[in-house]
């Protein structure tokens, strides 16, 4: 027979946690999005800690109460990519 266990080595009461689905990677580095503007956001670095049912800890980067996208970050992640495109490549 086989099980699977989750074994809880510490429990933090005051963990800051965003939904999996909010953070992206770039270049293996997580971030996440914060709204600045009905279409603007900042792309913000930020480091894990545990991952817990679909939520990740934010160790830090992020304050706490400050908004995150959590719907359509592939789109904005591909629009910082896009965004990237070219840069440093034209002349002045």
């Amino acid at each position: 027979m086989f099980a699977r266990a989750r074994i809880l080595t510490r429990r933090t009461d005051k963990a800051l946690l965003v939904p999996a689905a909010a953070v992206q990677y770039v270049e293996g580095k997580p971030l996440v999005f914060v709204p600045l503007a009905d279409d603007l956001f900042d792309a913000r670095a930020i480091q894990i800690g545990t991952k817990s049912d679909g939520h990740l800890q934010v160790l830090a980067g992020l304050a706490p109460q400050e908004p995150v996208a959590i719907t359509h970050t592939f789109a904005l992640k591909s629009a910082l990519l896009m965004s990237r495109l070219g840069a440093g490549c034209a002349d002045d």
